[in-house]
């Protein structure tokens, strides 16, 4: 199962005077809270990116194709970063083919 490796905490006392400020608008705050979990989550997908390139030689673009952000909605106040564990050919680390050599190994 997942473990969570980010979490995000908030002031209630410090909510509650911004929900009391937003009660003229009703629908304002869970819009105001998934634009907020989203600007965080963004972000952390961009570290998490550069994480992996740091201890892997590959792209970006590479890196991001392992890395799913599932962002958070109106009703669900959660965002979600997965790594999805596909394979990336060795030619993408900088392997080169085999040497002139290496060719027939069993000498035949």
């Amino acid at each position: 199962m997942a473990e969570n490796l980010v979490e995000i905490k908030y002031d209630k006392k410090k909510l509650r005077q911004v929900s009391k400020t937003l009660r003229k608008f009703p629908n304002t705050i869970p819009k105001v809270m998934a634009r907020a979990i989203n600007n965080t989550a963004g972000p952390a997908k961009t570290q998490i990116s550069k994480g992996i390139r740091k201890e892997i030689n590959i792209s970006a673009k590479e890196a991001g194709k392992g890395i799913r952000l599932f962002k958070a909605n109106y009703s669900k106040w959660s965002a979600t970063i997965t790594l999805v564990g596909n394979k990336i050919p060795l030619f993408r680390f900088g392997a080169k083919g085999p040497s002139e050599k290496a060719k027939n190994p069993r000498g035949g």
